[in-house]
């Protein structure tokens, strides 16, 4: 896997997910927040595939279950099949 590339990826994904947020105030919103930013940066210092796919299995489970208030379903399920094509990828 080419990590900067994949880390330039996962910039734009957590981009976007900032901007479908509809309300950052919302804890599953914050979460996932919050795990986005660990995965870039894990994937910027090069951390193990393991840890990496640890990070978008949570994040594929906090958007399967995300309330409609925090993000559209819409938005959310494009988050989820990202992080499990990412995790397909990296294995």
């Amino acid at each position: 896997m080419d990590h900067k590339r994949y880390h330039n990826e996962v910039i734009n994904m957590q981009r976007r997910m900032r901007d479908w947020l509809d309300n950052p105030s919302h804890s599953q919103a914050r979460e996932l927040d919050s795990l986005f930013q660990r995965l870039e940066d894990d994937v910027q210092v090069g951390k193990s595939s393991h840890t990496i796919i640890d990070h978008l299995k949570r994040i594929e489970s906090i958007c399967k279950s995300m309330d409609s208030e925090a993000m559209s379903h819409g938005h959310s399920s494009q988050l989820e099949q990202w992080a499990r094509s990412s995790i397909q990828r990296i294995r």
